[in-house]
């Protein structure tokens, strides 16, 4: 009788343990992972589209939808945010500049001296048809590729040669230190598929787009959509969404349309003027994320050596057009209040910016006051200011060069009224972007003398400089500014592999540029990235809004809000699969047990109670 009761008391802790495990199982939180249902099309709208799927046109760099094509078809090097550091209670996942974030480069080291940089690639990463991603694919983009197409010669600068070390490894000799690793937003090419184009690798037909990010290419119709699938293999896991379609669209208004109807998901590229925004929240099912710009606005003043009048010759004059301009009437009324005054190329969030540069506030007295005092007066009482050469006496009227939407249009109304006030007539002309580019950045012709220009410098601005390094042929210094002290100061910052350092020495050429004024800064528009949020969640705001070249987090973390409808889609790998295997065999367990014990004390019963009872036991459901 003794050991029945323990037997029977064994059997309770067995039922009560196997309960309280499965509840468990059943009950713990899965991965991020398992918690996300996988499913859904994802809808994006642009309004632009490339003209080549081969990867090595321009266009590819200098468009919007080029610059996301290039995010989610390809692998990048590393990165300026962690997606663990976003709070989706917060509004912005905001940059990491010291140290970069690795993502391809998924660890590296660095030499004391700066100059060899030795990194390593993930073992399990396959491009979109199968292949492995090697050390040579590596080390083919860097020397090839990055060398021989122009627009792509800045993710390599200063770089000698490579080395594959083994498969996975991958030695960077630089000509001079480094502050950051190299092939900042390079992607990897393919050497498989470019390397019989190499003599001239626009000629690659790249029907595929293969690379080994996140999603492949199924079907591009140019003008129409790009439709993309998830890559299984994708070596940081596949995306939630199974597929990824860019609409395109011939103008703003008509992708607003689409986004009210349900049709698109969310915009692609910079987001939409802020009249469109505004529209836009009107829909319930809409919102806005509002993120800080990526692009900075500035006035290129033509300051190359051919140029005689007193704008390029004399800083005094731009000083002038510097507290000329009305800096809250352009963020008021051009970007309705969605912007913010800028005096660098560098975001003033960044450590890299310098907070003691001098402020040319809007000031219309003391804007008078120095042409004034520098000679510069109204001879015929017409309302101009005049200046005097060899060759006469000539009006300050100047060309003002400026792009043909209506935002542009709108800053250069402002500006046109603003300089009038001092006695300086502009001559509004508006050009689409590949005219005004032919012509801005051949400051030699002397054709402009003031254009209104805007740039996407990022989180690490250190190409810019090249737009204010001593003018040359080809440059792209659009001033023609030429400066000693500041190439010696441009040469050094890229020999210095101290991040602290280096910013020291961009405090030094933000206070020249500030001084000269080749360029004046006065704008930095923020952001309005409309979104549905009806179907998907996990869009990742961040600097220059929710798809940009600098963020394609959006991409990999957005996902359905709920489990997609029964149908086809990817079948739950073996782990997902794991807790619920143990649940039921805890189940069964307990059933058991509970039958076991069941009969056990059915055979105890017979032997003393009466019969009755044991023929109410025998009709329990647990038989």
């Amino acid at each position: 009788m003794h050991k029945k009761k323990i037997v029977a008391h064994l059997l309770c802790v067995c039922i009560v343990t196997s309960a309280l495990f499965g509840a468990w199982i059943y009950t713990v939180p899965l991965t991020s992972a398992q918690e996300i249902q996988y499913g859904g099309r994802l809808v994006v709208g642009f309004t632009n589209d490339v003209r080549s799927i081969c990867t090595a046109h321009p266009d590819w760099e200098y468009t919007g939808i080029g610059c996301i094509l290039d995010l989610i078809l390809y692998d990048h090097p590393w990165w300026y945010y962690r997606i663990e550091d976003f709070d989706p209670n917060a509004t912005l996942l905001e940059p990491v500049c010291d140290p970069p974030v690795p993502w391809f480069f998924i660890d590296w080291e660095v030499s004391e001296d700066g100059k060899v940089w030795t990194v390593h690639i993930p073992h399990n990463a396959t491009f979109h048809d199968g292949e492995p991603v090697t050390a040579e694919d590596v080390q083919f983009t860097a020397d090839v590729v990055c060398r021989q197409l122009p627009y792509m010669n800045y993710k390599i600068v200063g770089l000698n040669h490579t080395e594959v070390v083994d498969d996975y490894t991958v030695r960077f000799y630089m000509n001079c230190p480094r502050a950051m690793p190299p092939m900042e937003f390079g992607y990897i090419f393919p050497k498989h598929i470019w390397e019989p184009y190499q003599g001239n690798l626009t000629l690659c037909p790249n029907e595929g787009a293969i690379g080994s990010g996140p999603f492949k290419l199924k079907e591009w119709k140019r003008g129409e959509y790009w439709w993309f699938e998830a890559f299984e293999d994708y070596w940081k896991g596949r995306p939630y969404i199974d597929e990824l379609v860019f609409r395109i669209f011939p103008t703003t208004e008509a992708l607003a349309m689409a986004m009210k109807k349900g049709e698109v998901d969310m915009t692609g590229y910079g987001g939409v003027d802020y009249a469109t925004a505004l529209d836009l929240m009107k829909d319930p099912n809409i919102d806005l994320a509002v993120c800080p710009g990526i692009g900075t606005s500035w006035l290129s003043i033509n300051v190359h050596p051919n140029k005689t009048d007193p704008l390029a010759r004399d800083k005094r004059v731009r000083k002038a057009l510097a507290y000329a301009i009305d800096y809250d009437s352009i963020i008021n009324i051009a970007y309705m209040g969605f912007a913010e005054k800028a005096d660098s190329w560098i975001y003033e969030e960044l450590p890299s910016h310098n907070p003691n540069l001098p402020q040319y506030e809007y000031n219309v007295t003391l804007a008078n006051k120095i042409l004034d005092d520098a000679g510069y007066i109204d001879i015929d009482g017409d309302g101009i200011r005049e200046w005097e050469d060899e060759e006469g006496i000539h009006d300050f009227e100047f060309d003002f060069y400026t792009g043909t939407d209506e935002l542009s249009l709108r800053e250069a109304e402002i500006f046109r009224e603003n300089f009038a006030a001092i006695g300086i007539k502009i001559n509004v002309i508006s050009l689409h972007y590949s005219e005004f580019s032919s012509i801005v950045f051949n400051p030699q012709d002397c054709v402009y003398d003031i254009a209104a220009m805007a740039e996407e410098p990022g989180p690490n601005p250190e190409w810019i400089w090249d737009m204010a390094k001593s003018w040359e042929p080809g440059s792209w210094n659009a001033a023609g500014w030429v400066n000693e002290t500041f190439d010696e100061l441009y040469y050094a910052q890229m020999g210095e592999a101290n991040l602290t350092k280096r910013n020291q020495i961009w405090w030094k050429m933000e206070e020249i540029m500030a001084e000269e004024l080749p360029y004046i800064f006065y704008c930095r528009g923020q952001q309005l990235c409309p979104y549905r949020t009806d179907k998907f969640a996990g869009f990742v705001p961040a600097m220059g809004g929710l798809s940009v070249w600098v963020n394609s987090l959006t991409y990999h973390y957005i996902h359905l809000k709920k489990a997609p409808t029964p149908g086809p889609g990817p079948t739950p790998g073996p782990t997902s699969l794991i807790p619920w295997i143990i649940a039921g065999v805890c189940i069964v367990v307990a059933v058991v047990s509970i039958t076991y014990a069941v009969r056990i004390r059915s055979r105890l019963r017979k032997s003393s109670a009466p019969a009755r009872v044991a023929d109410n036991v025998n009709n329990l459901p647990f038989y």
